[in-house]
């Protein structure tokens, strides 16, 4: 048990450690790639139901749901993860703490990218257009009508419309 865990907060500590399986899975080949010192380790998954639909256990910490990785990083170290609590593994149901690290929002999304796990087109949550409109958007400008005009017909900027029928982005359709 971190010695930085208040007697207040054993309760939580207690809590918390009493919902993990520490007998999950071990981390994918790509996240042992990455991160080699997690190899043959595995993962300590949470098991106290919670989990959204992202996979992301959650855990009531004084009313409030806090994902359980980020209570766990708190309770080794006595402090969240700012800004972001990554997994190394790759497992969203992972409390480890060696298998997970703290980063900013381009960190996870280059781990993210590094392990092939990029979500492309509408998979993707930011993306503003599906894969039937994409197609379309491409026909259109292949019959010669203007990227500002497809873009002024769709509420969406001319640059947005150059990047697909350029294939810069959506390069995965053909």
């Amino acid at each position: 048990m971190n010695t930085s865990v208040s007697s207040t907060d054993l309760g939580l500590y207690e809590r918390f450690w009493s919902k993990v399986n520490k007998n999950g899975p071990l981390p994918s080949a790509e996240a042992v790639h990455q991160f080699p010192e997690i190899a043959g380790t595995q993962c300590w998954e949470w098991a106290g139901g919670g989990r959204g639909n992202k996979g992301y256990g959650g855990f009531d910490v004084n009313g409030v749901t806090k994902f359980a990785h980020r209570v766990a990083w708190f309770l080794e170290t006595g402090k969240y993860p700012q800004p972001c609590g990554l997994h190394k593994c790759d497992n969203r149901a992972c409390v480890r703490f060696s298998h997970l690290f703290e980063g900013t929002y381009a960190d996870n999304n280059r781990d993210r990218g590094d392990k092939g796990h990029t979500l492309k087109g509408s998979k993707n949550g930011r993306a503003r257009l599906n894969t039937k409109q994409v197609i379309q958007i491409r026909k259109r400008a292949k019959s010669g009508e203007s990227n500002k005009n497809i873009a002024d017909s769709l509420g969406l900027y001319p640059s947005l419309i150059r990047t697909i029928v350029n294939r810069i982005s959506w390069q995965h359709l053909t």
